[in-house]
């Protein structure tokens, strides 16, 4: 081979290594891009978790006071057991009069106007898995009847005291029982026994106080610890937790006897400062709220995302409660009291804290109750009559003050307060609530106007309760609302006014009342009984006649109308005049589920092209909303994830990854990133990997090609010499 032919050779071949090196570069470079539209044939390699469930979220203004339906006499309260327990019989809300309907109770009848059986619903089940059935409601009988302290044998401690509504267990003379005996007849049948004819018996079994519990799960002589027991009924929820200030939490119950509700999860989110509250649903915080604030309605009404319903009549009822006295603790005498309420500015409270969105008060029974007595008179705005009764009490400290309003002598009464007041009264309210702190502060500019001066203690709403219930002496004026437990005019004006009630925080004792009382409650005739309550109002609060002594033990404010506003995706809501919720017929669509992981790409920065020794490193762009990785590898192009892939890393891959050991040939690589609601596939990556062929030996540093071609050149020269020579 002579020196041409060797250079061509070589150059022959330098072309094909270099056709070869471009080959390989093409061949590395090559990427077969998969979106999320590829297919995952084996979802056992993949984790896929559920999209988060139909979530509704309540905006709360208060925190529940108990969880035991026996111990409950508050709204926060009520609507946290309406949501997990359940009673024998409830109202129908599609019946304008609310007539009352079976609930865990198919069927009842009265065998005499004291004895009365129930057929029991079969097939439910308490949250905790027991069955519903006779001995659960006698267990329940026990338990109500025990803590309302039939027996006489109550244990009074830390964990058991006289429940808060036990007054409406018995008669008004609160000593006679209104249940004489209980027993069951069969697995699902119970009679009742009455003490004597109760008019509203159906109606105090639709009470919260009267629902059912689980005896499994719940304590029969101590009462469910607000903060660490768990309230386990029939209900449409089952009860996760309540933390304070923070939010109570539920979820739908899978086997409920009515069928499982469309929402999963239900959380009441507690936000105690109205304004906060109000603004927290406009920014979306909130699904459901139903304490709006007037100035918001716009808004609301303005947003497409957002309905706002109302207003509904109600049978709420607001009030000032006057401390009336008691045998030890002298209170508010009746010529203070009506004084006191006629230096009250009415219209401001309905006009100007709520806007108008509340009408003037109702003599304590509401308008929508049977029984409402619409003649009565009640006290309005009059200084000049406040003053005449304050000057009646004090003729000599208002010596020379005029009692007419506007008067002469208005910078005397304002100094009388100031300087040497007739009398300093206590005003209460219950935190957060701002029309309470706005109407505590206009009675406080009312009542300098006739010489009286106030200062106010603020409490949380549970002690607020408490101490009416057993320190009413300690709250002389305070301002409460009250909605109807049940149809029936006695529930508010017994559970009022009442000696024997625990909400008879004016404490006003008055025998002829008691009387009333008694004979409304045992007339079965309905229209008489409703001219008993026409007349109980009257005695109370008529202002017309003033030769009468009527009682004035409250200063009835104002009437709630019933607003609600939702997201527009909550369906199915009905409105509870007693301001309940139950959102068990509501719906929810299923949100839509979050995107899955973005587009992202699978990339090596160090295998060669080819690649000469196995070895690189496997490195991705970043994918959006991925939580995690995996890496697979296969020896042909990877269009789908199934089991025939190399599991290289599951969930847990990351960059920069080692791949070590490839033999000659194609690798074909692929990245899946993953989230909770999908996964996405990168592109494909192939590496080709060639090992260098065997360097040429080197002698003394010298290339083994390059001594040849000299070795041939000097044997050449060599040999045309000796040629030379024998010629």
């Amino acid at each position: 081979m002579n020196i041409n032919l060797w250079c061509c050779i070589l150059k022959k071949k330098n072309l094909f290594l270099i056709a070869l090196s471009l080959f390989s570069f093409v061949s590395i470079s090559s990427l077969t891009f998969n979106n999320t539209s590829s297919k995952i044939n084996d979802e056992s390699l993949l984790i896929h978790q559920p999209a988060s469930p139909p979530t509704l979220i309540y905006g709360v203004a208060r925190n529940p006071v108990t969880i035991d339906p026996v111990d409950c006499w508050d709204i926060p309260s009520t609507k946290i057991i309406f949501q997990v327990c359940e009673g024998l019989v409830t109202y129908n809300l599609s019946d304008p009069n609310y007539g009352i309907i079976p609930m865990l109770a198919e069927a009842w009848h009265w065998h005499s106007p004291t004895e009365i059986s129930f057929k029991l619903r079969e097939g439910v089940t308490f949250h905790d898995g027991s069955q519903f059935n006779a001995s659960s409601v006698i267990w329940n009988l026990e338990r109500i009847t025990w803590f309302c302290n039939y027996t006489g044998t109550l244990q009074y401690n830390a964990t058991s005291w006289l429940a808060f509504p036990s007054s409406l267990y018995y008669f008004p003379d609160g000593v006679t029982p209104i249940i004489s005996n209980f027993y069951s007849n069969s697995q699902y049948n119970i009679t009742i026994e009455l003490t004597d004819y109760y008019a509203p018996f159906l109606d105090l079994l639709t009470y919260v106080s009267s629902f059912i519990l689980s005896p499994t799960s719940t304590p029969r002589w101590t009462y469910l610890d607000l903060t660490t027991d768990e309230l386990v009924g029939t209900g449409p929820f089952e009860y996760e937790y309540y933390i304070f200030d923070v939010e109570t939490r539920f979820h739908a119950y899978s086997d409920y006897w009515q069928g499982e509700a469309n929402i999963e999860v239900l959380i009441f989110a507690i936000e105690q400062d109205d304004v906060s509250r109000n603004m927290g649903f406009l920014a979306g915080d909130y699904d459901f709220i139903d304490s709006i604030l007037s100035f918001l309605f716009d808004t609301i009404i303005a947003d497409p995302d957002l309905l706002l319903s109302g207003p509904y009549e109600n049978l709420c009822y607001f009030y000032l409660e006057f401390f009336c006295g008691d045998e030890t603790h002298p209170g508010l005498n009746v010529t203070w009291r009506k004084a006191l309420q006629y230096a009250i500015n009415y219209s401001y409270i309905i006009d100007g804290i709520y806007q108008g969105v509340v009408v003037r008060a109702p003599p304590a029974v509401p308008r929508m109750m049977p029984a409402y007595n619409s003649s009565v008179q009640i006290i309005d705005t009059d200084i000049t009559k406040a003053r005449q009764l304050i000057m009646s009490m004090f003729p000599v400290e208002t010596s020379g003050l005029d009692a007419t309003y506007p008067g002469t002598t208005e910078a005397g009464w304002v100094a009388l307060a100031t300087g040497a007041p007739l009398k300093t009264v206590e005003l209460n309210r219950h935190y957060g609530n701002t029309g309470n702190m706005l109407m505590n502060q206009n009675m406080d500019e009312m009542f300098l106007l006739i010489g009286v001066d106030t200062f106010e203690t603020v409490r949380m709403w549970g002690e607020y309760l408490e101490t009416g219930e057993n320190n009413p002496w300690d709250m002389e004026i305070s301002y409460i609302g009250w909605c109807a437990d049940y149809l029936d005019a006695y529930n508010i004006l017994g559970s009022k006014f009442s000696n024997s009630s625990k909400s008879n925080f004016a404490r006003l004792n008055d025998p002829y009342l008691q009387s009333l009382f008694e004979q409304s409650l045992t007339e079965p005739n309905a229209t008489e009984r409703e001219l008993i309550y026409k007349h109980i109002q009257s005695y109370l609060f008529e202002i017309s006649t003033p030769s009468h002594d009527w009682k004035y033990p409250h200063a009835p404010l104002f009437a709630s109308q019933g607003y609600y506003a939702h997201h527009i995706d909550v369906t199915g809501y009905q409105y509870d005049p007693r301001r309940i919720v139950y959102f068990y017929p509501c719906e929810l669509p299923p949100p839509p589920p979050p995107p899955p992981p973005g587009t992202f790409y699978l990339l090596s920065d160090d295998a060669g092209t080819p690649d000469l020794d196995g070895n690189c490193n496997l490195t991705w762009t970043i994918s959006s909303n991925a939580v995690n990785y995996s890496l697979y590898s296969y020896h042909n192009n990877i269009i789908t994830i199934n089991g025939s892939l190399t599991n290289l890393r599951y969930q847990n891959a990351v960059a920069p990854y080692p791949v070590t050991g490839l033999t000659e040939g194609y690798h074909y690589f692929i990245a899946v990133a993953h989230n909770n609601h999908g996964d996405t596939l990168s592109n494909c990556l192939r590496i080709t990997v060639e090992f260098e062929e065997e360097p040429p030996e080197v002698i003394l540093g010298y290339n083994i090609i390059i001594l040849c071609v000299l070795t041939g050149v000097i044997s050449l020269v060599g040999i045309y010499s000796r040629k030379k020579k024998i010629k």
